[in-house]
């Protein structure tokens, strides 16, 4: 896919499970302009649809089985949440769900 001039790398760390998935640390993805979170875990799923039961829920939004951090900031308390917008700039790192006791 090609975004001419305006193409973007964004860096994504990916966690345990998801991790396991992909099979690797950490995939560089290039971004159009006015790419969103939302598009990013679209992408993700088009190469590799397994994660798709991890990061979506029945309604094709991005779930709340995955904890989304943008430079290190919550999607959850964004303004925008999975329609922020990304830049080349950022870091996303996706986990699963954590449990303890």
């Amino acid at each position: 896919m090609s975004w001419g001039s305006s193409e973007a790398r964004v860096h994504v760390s990916l966690f345990a499970t998801l991790r396991e998935i992909v099979g690797q640390k950490t995939v560089d993805l290039q971004v159009g302009p006015g790419s969103t979170v939302q598009a990013l875990a679209e992408e993700l799923v088009l190469r590799w649809p397994e994660l798709g039961e991890h990061l979506f829920d029945a309604e094709g939004r991005l779930g709340r089985r995955v904890n989304v951090f943008i430079d290190g900031r919550n999607l959850r308390w964004l303004p925008d949440r999975e329609q922020t917008r990304l830049t080349s700039t950022e870091c996303i790192d996706l986990f699963p769900p954590v449990a303890g006791g």
